[in-house]
């Protein structure tokens, strides 16, 4: 799912979220747009690929001594990469053909 196609789902929620705890008390409760946004913060850590990362770098740290386990190894020099208005990384779906 791109970038943009996310943050249009992610619209489409508030909206609804805002619309229904607007006309019912049951989503007032529930409070549905808080429930968004919680999902919005958790999604946004998921897609940060710097934290990714370095939960890999921690992992290959703490199994280095283990002969039967092999972490890849995580390339932290910096790519100066051009991006796009939607967070895309260009270059490297220009190297490897992504689907823009």
């Amino acid at each position: 799912m791109s970038a943009a196609r996310f943050r249009r789902d992610l619209a489409d929620f508030f909206f609804v979220a805002h619309n229904a705890e607007a006309h019912s008390a049951e989503a007032r409760r529930l409070r549905l747009i808080e429930v968004i946004n919680t999902m919005s913060r958790s999604v946004a850590m998921e897609m940060d690929l710097r934290l990714e990362a370095a939960a890999l770098s921690e992992m290959a740290e703490n199994t280095r001594n283990d002969p039967d386990f092999r972490v890849p190894t995580v390339d932290w020099a910096p790519h100066h990469a051009q991006r796009a208005d939607d967070g895309m990384d260009r270059r490297h779906c220009a190297q490897r053909s992504c689907a823009a």
